[in-house]
């Protein structure tokens, strides 16, 4: 009686295994990529069914000098973790950490937007949700949040809302950093974005130079703001700052 040609669990699991040794023991290697100055040595077959950028790229124009291919920009901490999550190399995250992973996770994130490599940014993101249930009280956290409003769009709310949503579920301990006042200052739309979600009923909330009237949804430099919003002319007498409104 022939005998079944269907993969059981545990061959799927064994199967697996093999391929996250690959990309430790370089075996079968058939591309170098030089990111930061760090050699990664890859497998084509591998990273070309998951990256459609590095599908294109390998095809077009790496295809005469497809053996060794140099990337500028990127932080190779976070390419490594890019590279875990192709290889499904990424152990579960069971405590804090003193470093930066949150920060790595939401660089590593945006390579997966940029190489085109969605099923990376599923993974990364689960484990930047894990990151951030140990790690949002770290000196991290802020700046992780930073670069997730600077690498992703608007419509992506896959890091943005649970950045958003733990701010706001520990803002007692987070409203008195420096960091948090900072993160304001620095970026338009975390400002804006923070600020629609603690207004509440007020008219408007302003943060450094910026007011944000949640009647016609205008954000206004102070410059341009005298006794009322310029657009719908709702007056400021529920003026507050978005760090007073945390603390209300």
């Amino acid at each position: 009686m022939p005998t079944s040609s269907v993969a059981t669990e545990s061959d799927l699991v064994s199967g697996l295994q093999k391929v996250v040794t690959l990309l430790d023991a370089h075996k079968y290697t058939d591309l170098v990529i030089d990111c930061g100055g760090q050699r990664f040595h890859v497998h084509r077959v591998i990273l070309c069914n998951l990256s459609e950028f590095f599908a294109k790229a390998v095809e077009g124009k790496w295809k005469e000098n497809c053996g060794e291919v140099v990337l500028s920009g990127d932080n190779p901490t976070a390419f490594q973790l890019f590279l875990d999550a192709i290889y499904s190399n990424l152990p579960p995250i069971k405590e804090p950490e003193g470093g930066t992973r949150l920060v790595t996770h939401a660089e590593a994130y945006a390579l997966g937007d940029k190489y085109m490599a969605p099923t990376v940014k599923t993974a990364i993101a689960k484990r930047f949700v894990e990151c951030l249930e140990f790690d949002w009280n770290s000196d991290d956290f802020m700046y992780a949040t930073l670069v997730v409003f600077e690498t992703s769009p608007a419509n992506d709310r896959t890091l943005r809302d649970p950045c958003l949503c733990t701010i706001q579920k520990n803002k007692s301990k987070l409203c008195k950093r420096s960091s948090l006042h900072d993160l304001l200052t620095n970026s338009h739309e975390f400002a804006e974005e923070f600020a629609k979600l603690l207004v509440g009923t007020d008219d408007v909330v302003a943060e450094g130079r910026h007011f944000f009237c949640i009647h016609c949804q205008t954000l206004i430099r102070s410059e341009d703001f005298l006794n009322s919003c310029p657009q719908c002319r709702i007056g400021r007498g529920g003026l507050k700052t978005v760090l007073q409104r945390m603390n209300a």
